[in-house]
């Protein structure tokens, strides 16, 4: 019962993003925080009513708590914020954290994380699909509410199933599929990270074979693809590139292609405007670099969204401390990833080194503290390494006892 449980605990969280989106059209309110923290504490008295141990760790009950009582204490001090006029909010940015952390923490130690992916995957891939066909006739390809958070999520699930998935057509059939997805929904930095690290992915892969020729004829590949790059590059950059044709795909891809111009030459409206955000954003950061100020966009710009846009949005919301105690563990643990899927060839640790190179990218460079998808690859990444680490330490103790 606690599994089946976790599952639907597990799918509320990864789609809470597309349903919210797709409720708002047919104007039904489900209150989904409501019902994500409903089953988490369903599923964790099943838990240990079925006498099944819980925490298997204790770094990440120690780091949870560590991290839930800094960042708590930190935004109740260091804001102008009323927070008590909007608990729902204070909860979408600070305690929602914690409940993916934790229920991600139990879903990776009691779900089969293939399946878990595959159905995520087809519910988005469904949902997208009729999200399409409903607002077809409303300007859909104008990017409809919470089209940002689908986009990230439909690309770090395919990234995860594209790694864990063993024939090629249920490898690259669900790739296709997430790539037109994103081009429908006209997310320039969905699309762009996600094309780079299914490169980087599949180039990285084949350099690990030992097929001399293959690597020859990828690195060949690789020249053409980079000196193709630099002429498009200076093509688009003195004019916008499109291609001949009416249908509704061909228009897609010639609206990410003007994007790509005026991105180039700094005249995107979305981007400018960020560069504003960030901008100001800075200025907090210079005024108070140790605690920030949370919610200072508020303040600034007199409603919630004008945050900074990059991973800097994490120190000026939560201070440096809280900006450390999130991001040092997250690279170790990706690294970690890293060092043991070469090492043993773990499929699931490969998952989530590469969607992790996706989410640190969008990080980085364009999402802030108010998207989830960082937290969701973060309570999926920390805990599968301790449980491999935990593996192959009783796999070690074992042998070491039949000695």
């Amino acid at each position: 019962m606690s599994n089946k449980l976790l599952f639907i605990l597990g799918v509320l969280l990864l789609g809470v993003s597309l349903f919210d989106a797709f409720l708002v059209y047919l104007n039904v309110d489900i209150p989904f925080s409501v019902l994500i923290i409903f089953f988490l504490f369903l599923a964790l008295f099943f838990l240990f009513f079925e006498k099944v141990t819980i925490f298997k760790d204790r770094d990440f009950i120690f780091y949870f708590l560590i991290l839930l009582i800094s960042i708590i204490f930190t935004t109740f001090i260091s804001t102008n914020y009323n927070i008590a006029s909007d608990y729902l909010l204070y909860y979408a940015r600070v305690l929602q954290i914690f409940v993916i952390l934790i229920s991600f923490y139990l879903i990776v130690n009691n779900i089969n994380l293939l399946k878990f992916i595959r159905i995520n995957s087809l519910v988005y891939f469904l949902g997208s699909l009729v999200y399409i066909m409903i607002f077809w006739k409303e300007s859909f390809l104008a990017r409809p509410e919470g089209v940002l958070n689908i986009s990230d999520h439909v690309a770090f699930l395919a990234i995860i199933l594209f790694n864990l998935e063993d024939t090629k057509k249920s490898r690259y059939i669900p790739l296709l599929i997430s790539l037109i997805i994103l081009l429908f929904y006209s997310s320039f930095t969905s699309i762009t990270f996600f094309i780079l690290t299914i490169l980087v992915n599949i180039v990285y892969s084949i350099y690990l074979k030992r097929n001399i020729i293959l690597k020859i004829f990828t690195t060949l590949v690789l020249i053409v693809l980079i000196i193709w790059a630099l002429v498009f590059y200076i093509q688009i950059s003195n004019q916008p590139i499109q291609l001949q044709g009416n249908s509704v795909f061909i228009n897609t891809i010639n609206k990410y292609l003007i994007r790509i111009h005026y991105v180039i030459n700094l005249e995107d409206a979305s981007l400018n405007e960020r560069l504003i955000q960030f901008k100001e954003g800075f200025k907090v950061l210079k005024e108070k670099p140790i605690l920030g100020e949370f919610m200072y966009e508020y303040r600034v710009f007199g409603n919630t969204r004008g945050y900074m846009h990059n991973i800097l949005s994490y120190w000026a919301e939560y201070g440096l401390v809280n900006f450390l105690l999130i991001f040092v563990p997250y690279f170790i643990y990706l690294f970690k990833s890293y060092k043991y899927f070469v090492k043993y060839d773990n499929k699931i640790l490969k998952a989530l080194f590469f969607s992790g190179v996706y989410v640190t990218l969008i990080v980085l460079f364009s999402r802030s503290y108010g998207h989830m998808i960082f937290w969701i690859h973060y309570g999926l990444l920390m805990p599968s390494v301790l449980k491999f680490e935990r593996e192959i330490k009783n796999q070690h103790q074992i042998k070491y006892e039949t000695i």
